[in-house]
């Protein structure tokens, strides 16, 4: 049987246990039984779709619904509401029977399926026209470009580009239902977890294949979590290749903190990153400039490729030409889109900044300095290494004691170099990230052992980064167990077991001691002490085994609790 079936299986027959013991408690409308009921619903509905049980899906789907109607305040308390539910997780109960008997999945009935769809229409009084236009209550956003593509690395899965449409896509109710790419934002409140969903189960749910990237940001202090871990706020995205029921299934309990967003072309550019400041760019974009005018792109990889030594790969123009040198990757994608493209990125550097034309530009900037430095050959590869963390420091965090750190660390540099960096004129990142930049390339100018540039080593840095922030943590298959060889345990019971371990593991320890003092002269006073270990050990082993009897017992509750069902039936 498939270790995911099994683990769902083993879950299941939980859920269903308690939505068949506290269904009777409906008629008293208490908000948090009812939420309880809804949450052990839609986790039995979530984890039956991840296992691949679509018999269970779809039916606990519809007693989904009505719960959630109900707790909501949708419709009222009826007797038919009670009725649907139990005939609906009874039919969910048989199928779990008849899967464990099996071993393979059990098909549902399709007129029964049909059935409760009849019921759940009659009990929420629904009329056919509700169907009809985009049928969700996510909000989908296809008229504007998220700022989400520098949150991935290039390392999403998509066969053919051309098939991206290069404006953000007008979606439909019929588009909708098929698979497609798209950004999902989700903007979590601090108390998601409080009310008893988990975020990043809830991805889970979207299927493994299906989810190629995943961002996430915690927006709440350490302190505040340290104070209530189940309060934090955070901010999760998701580039994904899903559908309307896929998206729906899984983020059902917090819909209205998901934002869908279709991807085109555009959106895997549309970056919010800081301009880089570079004069050597100018004369690089008037060659772009001239290939798109011939629509000559075949020295389009070679340009981007020799480029990226003056490129910061943290600037927006790192990001833009990493990217086109990525897509240009794909046999797919045609001369036309190429242009496109670059008219795309033309046209954020310049709503970005008026320093695109060498005209104004050149009098606003300072050529790069260049420094006469002498450092010892063992000691490059260090100077290099506290320089690139300077320079990722002053890149990556903002806070008011950057500059005082970087300043000190950037002083020592400078008196042990015997140099004048000026530093006395730097009071912001901006002023001190130009000097570690001057550094930087002054000495990987002079010293050949210097084989790498600071860009390509920070591109490598980024990489690595990017790989180890980006990987879905959802994609980790834990090893399931099988259903026959699990037992519940109460964790007191456990605390108790160890007690008696730890006296055995004492008494045990005393015995080579006696051994020890075992001789002829003390033969009498040996056998006592070997005597009372004897009667230690037997008090602990009877105590142990009472213990291991008590965790294998099964009460009698799991029977009879079942009897006021069979009695209502």
């Amino acid at each position: 049987m498939n270790p995911i079936l099994e683990q769902f299986l083993s879950e299941a027959r939980e859920n269903l246990l308690y939505l068949d013991k506290n269904l009777e408690n409906l008629p008293d409308g208490d908000k948090e039984t009812v939420n309880a009921l809804f949450r052990a619903a839609h986790t039995l509905k979530g984890s039956s779709g991840l296992a691949g049980f679509d018999a269970v899906k779809e039916t606990t789907h519809i007693a989904e619904d009505l719960l959630d109607a109900y707790r909501n305040d949708k419709i009222a308390y009826s007797s038919e509401l009670l009725e649907a539910l139990y005939d609906m997780f009874d039919e969910v109960t048989e199928l779990v029977d008849a899967t464990e008997e099996s071993g393979e999945v059990s098909q549902a009935d399709p007129a029964k399926i049909e059935e409760y769809k009849k019921l759940r229409a009659e009990i929420l009084e629904e009329k056919e026209e509700v169907t009809q236009g985009l049928d969700t209550e996510l909000v989908v956003i296809d008229d504007e470009i998220p700022f989400f593509a520098h949150f991935f690395p290039n390392n999403f899965t998509i066969q053919n580009f051309d098939s991206l449409s290069f404006e953000p896509i007008k979606l439909t109710n019929e588009s909708f239902e098929q698979m497609q790419y798209y950004f999902v934002d989700i903007d979590l409140s601090s108390d998601t977890l409080e009310q008893g969903n988990d975020p990043f189960y809830s991805s889970y749910l979207l299927e493994n294949e299906n989810i190629l990237c995943v961002y996430t940001q915690v927006s709440s202090s350490c302190e505040q979590i340290k104070q209530n871990p189940l309060q934090w706020a955070t901010r999760i995205v998701l580039f994904v290749y899903s559908n309307k029921e896929l998206l729906e299934d899984a983020f059902y309990n917090f819909l209205d903190e998901v934002t869908i967003y279709p991807v085109s072309i555009k959106s895997l550019f549309n970056a919010d990153l800081q301009l880089q400041s570079n004069d050597s760019l100018h004369d690089f974009i008037n060659d772009l400039q001239s290939l798109q005018e011939k629509n000559e792109f075949q020295k389009l990889p070679s340009m981007l490729e020799a480029v990226k030594d003056i490129l910061n790969p943290h600037s927006l123009q790192g990001f833009l030409f990493g990217r086109l040198e990525y897509l240009l990757q794909s046999d797919t994608i045609q001369p036309s889109l190429i242009s496109k493209i670059l008219d795309y990125i033309f046209e954020l550097l310049e709503i970005q900044t008026k320093k695109i034309s060498p005209s104004s530009s050149t009098q606003e900037e300072t050529p790069t300095k260049q420094y006469s430095l002498e450092v010892e050959d063992e000691k490059i590869e260090t100077l290099k290494d506290i320089l690139l963390q300077q320079k990722q420091i002053l890149q990556t965090i903002d806070n008011t004691n950057v500059v005082t750190q970087v300043k000190e660390v950037l002083v020592k540099i400078e008196y042990h170099l015997k140099q004048d960096f000026n530093l006395d004129e730097c009071h912001d990142k901006a002023s001190l990230l130009e000097v570690v930049q001057n550094i930087l390339h002054s000495l990987c100018k002079q010293y050949k052992n210097c084989e790498e540039s600071e860009e390509q080593i920070e591109t490598k840095q980024a990489t690595k980064e990017q790989t180890s922030n980006n990987t879905p943590i959802i994609k980790e298959n834990k090893p399931s167990k099988v259903i026959s060889k699990t037992v519940k345990i109460d964790l007191q019971e456990i605390d108790n077991m160890m007690d008696v371990v730890g006296e055995m593991l004492v008494i045990k320890n005393s015995l080579p001691y006696i051994a020890q003092a075992l001789n002829n002269d003390n033969v009498e006073q040996s056998k006592r002490d070997l005597l009372t270990r004897y009667d230690e050990i037997n008090r602990v082993t009877t105590l142990l085994q009472e213990q291991v009897m008590q965790m294998r017992l099964l009460s009698l509750s799991f029977i009879f609790d079942r009897y006021p069902k069979l009695v209502r039936d």
